[in-house]
């Protein structure tokens, strides 16, 4: 999970306060209002791919926000999918023999066919390059903007004594979630590859099963 700091969270609260202490609030019980902004003191919210940790999803995110260079941890091949029907499989799946094994010129690469199906390719390794679909999301002007604004519309309620220190946080935390997914499905270089492309039948980065775009949220601490 990418963690927005109470920090963060504490200078956008600093900057609404700026503006609306500037300005006439209607009278509101101080220790009403006290009791509300001194909550968020301890608040920390906490943005990112929600998965558990170690399954499939979580290490594909990581793969992608960080980048990563994937080998086998037994055997010679990582094996690769290029039917429909294997996808998610893997040649372990399917009775021994099922499959005839071809290997490539120099070794490298190999297939395994059936009939003149290719049906996986096997390789040494997979590279998949860095697209930081969270680190990106945040650094933009736009995404801290909005997320200003959230929190700005949230804190006058609360000076208005009409809202709560949860109401500030879960409006920043939605935002967030709606800017990274915004950053998931605006097509992060670098391009796919020619395989890649091949096995999606698309050009789109990160989108295929819509899996990892689903996954993302938000939770509030403290």
């Amino acid at each position: 999970m990418k963690k927005l700091s109470i920090i963060s969270l504490l200078l956008i609260v600093c900057l609404c306060l700026e503006v609306f202490m500037a300005g006439k609030v209607k009278y509101v019980e101080v220790s009403s209002l006290e009791t509300e902004l001194g909550k968020l003191e301890n608040k920390k919210i906490i943005v990112g791919v929600v998965a558990d940790e170690g399954s499939l999803l979580a290490k594909y995110a990581a793969a992608n926000e960080f980048g990563a260079e994937i080998k086998p941890k037994s055997g010679k091949y990582l094996a690769i999918p290029l039917q429909p029907e294997f996808k998610g499989k893997s040649p372990k799946d399917f009775p021994e023999g099922m499959f005839d094994f071809v290997p490539g010129k120099d070794w490298k690469t190999a297939r395994l066919v059936m009939g003149n199906v290719t049906c996986f390719l096997l390789v040494q390794k997979v590279v998949i390059p860095e697209r930081a679909f969270i680190r990106t999301a945040l650094d933009k002007s736009e995404t801290q903007e909005k997320a200003y604004n959230m929190a700005r519309a949230a804190l006058e309620r609360i000076l208005g004594g009409g809202g709560r220190a949860e109401d500030l946080c879960n409006a920043i935390g939605q935002s967030i979630v709606s800017s990274i997914k915004i950053n998931i499905s605006s097509n992060i270089a670098p391009s796919n590859s020619l395989l890649t492309r091949r096995i999606k039948n698309e050009d789109k980065t990160l989108i295929d099963s819509g899996d990892l775009l689903k996954s993302i949220g938000y939770e509030v601490e403290g």
